[in-house]
């Protein structure tokens, strides 16, 4: 769903579809926001986004669907992870924010939807599920997790009807990975509910970005070049559209729970 929104209300949106309510098998679930925001605004939107933080903190609201991850991308966007435990926390988590909303006062939501509307071109609001029975994680990997500060995601936009296909072939990736004792994995985010489905996001790490293009270049040789072309190939034929992202995490722009 796209919109202009202030990042305040953006989330709110997810609880208007059905399925919060349906039975979901026990994946890692978050409710994700992402603001598309214009070049020139960039500085305008991320002081707006300290504001919101501080103005949370000052008025103590403690919900934890009020608590979030912020990540910058390199096309102008944010994105704002909001840990779930289930689809079902999406009730709570609109209870939580209309809650908000009523305690920041009016005068402060008039603020926020004008500062959106001149700062950002768009929204989505979506519901992933992170997918550890699809994805590669190395018993020795070759990076600790200080090291992996260079987060890639390739967004695959499949075509309807081959879900099964690419999560078949998804295993097949981890258990070619797995037999090369290939110290380097994968993580797949399946898209839930917002725009374009089905849709997923397969995330890799490396310590920048030379390091994630000899990463990709040492495939063909660890796999047999033939096993690699082959799994790339069927890749091909599932997906109608390819996007890739770098994903930066933004601690000051972030709202943690508190320990």
């Amino acid at each position: 769903m796209r919109s202009r929104l202030p990042s305040s209300l953006a989330l709110i949106v997810l609880v208007a579809l059905p399925l919060a309510a349906q039975e979901m098998p026990q994946f890692e679930w978050s409710a994700i926001y992402e603001e598309d925001v214009k070049p020139s605004m960039l500085a305008e939107y991320e002081a707006g986004t300290k504001k919101m933080i501080k103005d949370f903190n000052d008025k103590k609201l403690v919900s934890p669907y009020l608590y979030w991850d912020a990540y910058a991308r390199d096309d102008s966007s944010y994105i704002f992870v909001i840990p779930l435990a289930d689809p079902g926390d999406l009730g709570k988590m609109n209870a939580a924010w209309m809650g908000a909303m009523g305690s920041m006062g009016e005068a402060w939501m008039k603020e926020m939807m004008s500062n959106a509307t001149k700062i950002t071109n768009s929204y989505a609001s979506i519901l992933v599920a992170r997918r550890p029975d699809l994805s590669y994680m190395p018993e020795n990997p070759r990076l600790t997790p200080a090291e992996a500060k260079y987060v890639h995601h390739d967004y695959y936009y499949l075509i309807p009807g081959k879900e099964m296909e690419a999560e078949q072939l998804a295993r097949d990736w981890a258990a070619a990975l797995k037999k090369a004792n290939f110290r380097s994995g994968f993580t797949v985010f399946q898209a839930m509910m917002g725009d374009d489905l089905p849709a997923w996001a397969v995330s890799t790490t490396a310590k920048d970005a030379v390091d994630w293009a000899s990463i990709n270049q040492s495939i063909p040789a660890a796999l047999g070049a033939d096993q690699a072309k082959a799994l790339n190939d069927r890749l091909r034929n599932l997906i109608r559209k390819h996007e890739r992202g770098v994903l930066t995490h933004r601690p000051d722009l972030s709202r943690p729970m508190p320990e």
